[in-house]
């Protein structure tokens, strides 16, 4: 490893540390985004979905943006310690460090990937949720009319229906 005498390599540390708690804010806020979102996904009015996307689409760019910071940073930490960028991790970066700085280091990153970690689980559920809700809605009738065909159905009053129209599923007058 190349040490130099500069303080270039603790400040590249301190950078990237910095750029580490705005991920994991930026990502913690995405993901209380989307839990959001997926919590009042009933909502009737194609603004406030519109209004949503367009704030879950500005976030994502913010993230984007840390993203490459990041990874500029630690392009050049690897160029400081003649490591290759793959190889570099928090804690190849903090066992060069002689202060305790590479500690805060290895506790910033451990939180940043628990943050993506739960974004992760929201976007896993609410893509799930949205591939149900996707099936359910393209089959709900032809579902319904089949359904019709083969199992008995019922009066409003709870007596057995004599006449098997069809065109009755879809009335939804009480």
């Amino acid at each position: 490893m190349k040490h130099d005498s500069t303080n270039l390599f603790p400040e590249l540390v301190r950078k990237l540390i910095g750029i580490l708690k705005r991920q994991e804010t930026e990502i913690g806020s995405v993901a209380t985004a989307l839990k959001a979102e997926r919590c009042s996904f009933v909502s009737a009015h194609g603004s406030v979905h519109k209004d949503a996307n367009e704030r879950l689409e500005a976030r994502s760019s913010q993230c984007m943006a840390l993203e490459e910071d990041r990874v500029e940073v630690l392009r050049q930490i690897a160029d400081f310690l003649g490591v290759p960028s793959p190889r570099l991790t928090a804690r190849r970066i903090s066992a060069a460090l002689s202060s305790p700085m590479g500690k805060t280091l290895e506790q910033q990153a451990h939180a940043t990937k628990e943050a993506a970690g739960k974004l992760q689980i929201e976007t896993r559920v609410g893509a799930t949720l949205l591939e149900w809700s996707a099936s359910c809605h393209e089959n709900l009738l032809h579902r319904l009319t089949e359904a019709s065909q083969t199992h008995t159905t019922y009066e409003r009053n709870g007596r057995q229906n004599e006449n098997q129209n069809q065109a009755r599923l879809l009335d939804a007058t009480l």
